[in-house]
C-alpha cells in the first residue's frame, strides 16, 4: 500500500488531476469551436436571404416589362419559382401575386402583376420591386446574455434596401430570434447555437425595485420563480452584460444573489439614457426549447461545480505533509484575491466553467507540495 503523503502518490494525484481538467478544457474549446461556426453560418444564412431577396426584385420587373406588352415571361416566371424554393430551405415562405389595377380604367388588362414574399411567419422581404435585407450585427463587447457564449454572436437586424454597410444599425428592426415561425435551415441553426432548453434568466422588477445610489449608479431588483434560477449550480449570468428591463435594454456591471429568489443588477450610469420602470418584466437571453450549445455547456458546468464541491468536501477533512488542515481542491469564488498560502495552478489546469456564486473562472489550486 503506497503512502499518502509520498511525493510519487501526490504526483500521481495531481496528474489524474491534470487529465480531467484538460479534458474538460477540450471539450469546453471544442464546443465553443461549434457555435462559433454554427454562428457564421447564419450570416451566411442571412446573406443568402438578401440576395435571393434582391434577385427576385430584379426579375419582377424584368416580368412586368415583358408581360405588360401581351407576352408571358415563362422563362422568368420559373427562374423565379425556383428562387423561391431555394428560399424556403432557409426560411419558411409565403407569396401572393396579384394584377396591377389601372384605376383610371378598372376593366383594362395591365399585364403587371404585384408579387409579395412573406418570410419567417410575417416579414415581408419583397413587395414587387422594393426588397428588404437580412443584416447581421455582432453583439457588443462585453453584452453577452449567457456566461458560455463565444464574443460576437450574430443578431439579425430588417433594413430597406438602401441600407449600405457603415450605416446606424441602431435605427434597423429587430428580427425576431425567438419566433418558432422562422423556419428552414435558419430555425435549425439558431436552435443550435442559442437552444437553452427554455432555461434562460426572466423574473419582474417589483414596484420600488429602482433604486439610484448617490454616484448615479443604477440598482435593479429581480424577483424569480423558476427553480432553476435558484440553484447556483445551473448559473449561466455573465458577470456582466445586456439585460432587457420593460421594452428597453440596458448594461449591466454586476450581480447578486440572495440564495432565496432575489437578484439585483448594477445599471452603468454612463449607458442609462432613462432610469428603468420598476413593475416590468425582466430578461436576459430569450428563451429556445431545443437542447442546443447552451444546454450542454450548461450541464457540463453543473456537472463540474458539484464535482468540485465534493472533491472539496473530502479534502478539507484531511491534513496536509505539514499537518495543516486541508484546503478546498477547487476554487469558486469571483471577486477575491486566494490566499498566499495557496498555490494556483496553471491555467490550462483550471476548469474553463463559471464559479457558484458569481460567474467567473474556476482556477485550480492546491497545497500538495507539487510543482
Amino acid at each position: 500500500m503506497t503512502a499518502a503523503g509520498t511525493t510519487e502518490t501526490k504526483s500521481a494525484f495531481m496528474s489524474s488531476l491534470k487529465s480531467v481538467t484538460e479534458y474538460f478544457n477540450n471539450v469546453y474549446d471544442s464546443i465553443q469551436g461549434l457555435q462559433s461556426d454554427i454562428n457564421s453560418e447564419v450570416k451566411l444564412c442571412a446573406d443568402r436571404v438578401t440576395s435571393m431577396a434582391k434577385e427576385i426584385a430584379s426579375i419582377n420587373k424584368q416580368i412586368n416589362i415583358i408581360e405588360m406588352t401581351g407576352t408571358v415571361a415563362n422563362e422568368l416566371r420559373d427562374k423565379r419559382d425556383m428562387l423561391v424554393d431555394d428560399l424556403s430551405k432557409i426560411v419558411s415562405v409565403e407569396t401572393k401575386e396579384s394584377p396591377i389595377i389601372d384605376e383610371t380604367q378598372p376593366d383594362r388588362n395591365t399585364g403587371a402583376t404585384r408579387f409579395q414574399v412573406w418570410v419567417a411567419g410575417g416579414y415581408e422581404l419583397v413587395d414587387t420591386y422594393e426588397f428588404k435585407q437580412m443584416i447581421c450585427v455582432s453583439r457588443a463587447e462585453g453584452a453577452p446574455t449567457n456566461q458560455n457564449d463565444i464574443n460576437g454572436l450574430f443578431d439579425i437586424k430588417w433594413a430597406g434596401s438602401n441600407y449600405r454597410d457603415g450605416d446606424n444599425v441602431a435605427e434597423l428592426a429587430n428580427f425576431s430570434l425567438d419566433s418558432k415561425l422562422i423556419g428552414g435551415e435558419l430555425q435549425g441553426l439558431l436552435a443550435l447555437r442559442d437552444g437553452n432548453n427554455n432555461q434562460y434568466f426572466h423574473g419582474k422588477c417589483p414596484a420600488g425595485g429602482v433604486e439610484q445610489k448617490t454616484d448615479g449608479t443604477v440598482v435593479v431588483t429581480v424577483n424569480v420563480t423558476d427553480s432553476y434560477l435558484q440553484d447556483m449550480a445551473k448559473c449561466t449570468l455573465p458577470a456582466e452584460g445586456s439585460i432587457k428591463i420593460g421594452a428597453k435594454y440596458y448594461k449591466y456591471d454586476s450581480w447578486g444573489y440572495n440564495g432565496e429568489s432575489t437578484y439585483e443588477f448594477r445599471l452603468n450610469p454612463e449607458n442609462i439614457s432613462s432610469i428603468p420602470d420598476p413593475g416590468t418584466n425582466v430578461s436576459i437571453g430569450y428563451a429556445n426549447s431545443y437542447q442546443g450549445i447552451p444546454y450542454y455547456m450548461e450541464q457540463m458546468n453543473e456537472w463540474i461545480r458539484h464535482f468540485s464541491e465534493e472533491v472539496n468536501k473530502i479534502m478539507v477533512t484531511g491534513y496536509t505533509s505539514d499537518s495543516l488542515q486541508g484546503v478546498n481542491l477547487f476554487d469558486r469564488c469571483h471577486g477575491y484575491k486566494l490566499s498566499r498560502r495557496v498555490q494556483l495552478r496553471a491555467a490550462d489546469f483550471s476548469f474553463r466553467v463559471q464559479g457558484l456564486l458569481l460567474p467567473q473562472r474556476r482556477e485550480l489550486y492546491s497545497e500538495l507540495g507539487c510543482s
